[in-house]
């Protein structure tokens, strides 16, 4: 039977493999890369959060074998400002940087397929989702990984 990883091998794993892919430099990344909760309430700028999040199997089901043979759940939450636009009659407003937002998000997939090629564990993707974040004027994607 698999160990299970603990919170700091999960974001450990998670930061080296976007660091092993050079993200930050391949996508020019405005911002940075942080573990935790380690991201400043106040940036502005695109940032990458790696996190860990406990596990649990459904409770009405049993679990499958993907499910089983995960060993740790990390998410990477994504930031990106969004963009002030002028939209004629409307006035201006703030909306989201989709294309980058898209743009950073195939880089991630890229970068956790590639992984595939390398030593266990390896990334699954288990779920995405995208938030607007009004209050501060960004969108973030989540990214669910199984290891």
């Amino acid at each position: 039977k698999t160990q299970k990883m603990t919170t700091f091998d999960v974001e450990t794993h998670l930061y080296q493999l976007l660091k092993r892919y050079d993200l930050k430099n391949r996508i020019a990344l405005t911002g940075d890369i942080y573990l935790g909760n380690d991201r400043p309430q106040d940036s502005y700028k695109e940032d990458i959060v790696l996190q860990c999040l406990e596990y649990h199997f459904p409770k009405d089901r049993k679990p499958t074998m993907q499910e089983l043979a995960t060993t740790g759940v990390g998410q990477i939450i994504i930031y990106v400002p969004d963009i002030y636009v002028y939209q004629g009659v409307e006035g201006a407003r703030y909306v989201s940087a989709r294309y980058r937002l898209r743009f950073i998000v195939q880089e991630v997939i890229t970068a956790i397929r590639a992984s595939w090629q390398a030593d266990p564990p390896h990334l699954m993707i288990l779920d995405q989702k995208l938030r607007p974040l009004p209050e501060i004027r960004q969108h973030a994607v989540t990214i669910t990984v199984g290891l």
